[in-house]
């Protein structure tokens, strides 16, 4: 768990965004997650993201139950931040509800220095494909900052695609980095479409690494059949705030 805390003087939970969908002008808006939707967030990132997203797809994340139980204790221990956020619309009965979510922490370069090997290898080669390709740059010098807001996953429910709303969970760090005194966001984008929202939302290129190159990384990063994805790199991209 990271040292960082968010400041006491920073409302929680804040709304950070609202916006009209781009093809339905459905009113949504994105704010911190809060304790009521935790279950909920945790339910679709362990049963439907990792369906969706390269690495865990060619890993075949969902054949292993504990591995998958340690990525929702992961998600958990990321909420404690108090960082994360969900995009939330009315339904035709007036309810609010769930369209996305984007489960996010902050890094800091003192505990990045006490990270153990260990806690790497409990999440399995999918951690451990990340972490190399971090490290193939020193990014707090890059972004020359000893902290950024960093992510382990964005999830949009399919009946709400096309609205636009990835790409608007991706601009409100803009509003909730500058909210809680973060300068710069540092995340992985392992598909095209994550990638394009990304480039709308402002994010440039930091690292580009091939998939091709996974097993010539490590012999264990065996994620089959992913060099053969539309998807052809793993980026590192980053925004600066401030």
């Amino acid at each position: 768990m990271t040292s960082w805390t968010r400041p006491e003087s920073v409302a929680f939970p804040s709304v950070w965004r609202s916006f009209e969908g781009k093809a339905s002008k459905r009113k949504y808006w994105i704010q911190d997650l809060t304790e009521e939707f935790e279950d909920e967030v945790c339910h679709y990132m362990s049963t439907r993201f990792i369906l969706d997203e390269p690495l865990c797809t060619h890993s075949k994340l969902m054949d292993d139950p504990v591995l998958v139980q340690r990525f929702i204790s992961k998600w958990r221990d990321i909420f404690k931040q108090k960082l994360s956020l969900i995009c939330l619309t009315k339904d035709d009965n007036d309810k609010t509800c769930l369209v996305g979510c984007n489960a996010l922490e902050v890094e800091c370069k003192s505990d990045k220095q006490k990270h153990t090997k260990e806690e790497s290898a409990s999440l399995g080669i999918i951690v451990g494909l990340l972490e190399y390709v971090y490290k193939l740059k020193d990014i707090f010098s890059e972004i020359k900052s000893d902290e950024y807001l960093s992510a382990l996953g964005l999830y949009v429910l399919p009946e709400y695609r096309g609205e636009g709303i990835g790409t608007e969970l991706l601009k409100a760090r803009r509003e909730l980095c500058i909210g809680v005194g973060l300068k710069t966001s540092v995340t992985a984008f392992t598909s095209t479409g994550g990638q394009k929202s990304a480039e709308k939302a402002g994010f440039k290129d930091l690292i580009v690494f091939p998939y091709a190159n996974t097993e010539k990384a490590n012999p264990s990063f065996k994620f089959p059949g992913i060099e053969n994805e539309t998807t052809k790199f793993l980026k590192i991209m980053y925004n600066t705030y401030m």
